[in-house]
């Protein structure tokens, strides 16, 4: 209960936008508790910055998955190039010898 009638400065959670700390919860004049709280890593303004947004929503969780995604997409993408123009190397070979 010291926390509410010592003379340290006050600050509204809701108008600073960089805070950190502990803050009492008090009911009919008793301290009920104490909550720490702070801003979180992310910004969720995906539209303001959302690389930073997708790195920490997706990129934390599905790193592996998305790793090996890639991998067989790009192996799939040589192969289909491969079979496609294989067939007119091999005819291009045989004309011309």
């Amino acid at each position: 209960m010291e926390m509410l009638t010592d003379g340290t400065e006050k600050i509204s959670i809701f108008q600073q936008k960089r805070a950190r700390g502990w803050w009492p919860f008090c009911k009919s004049g008793e301290l009920t508790g104490k909550v720490e709280a702070d801003r979180p890593d992310t910004s969720f303004s995906w539209f303001v910055n959302p690389f930073k947004c997708f790195f920490h929503l997706v990129w934390r969780s599905y790193k592996k998955y998305i790793i090996i995604a890639l991998v067989l997409l790009i192996t799939a993408l040589f192969l289909a190039l491969l079979f496609y123009s294989l067939p007119g190397a091999i005819s291009q070979k045989i004309i011309n010898g």
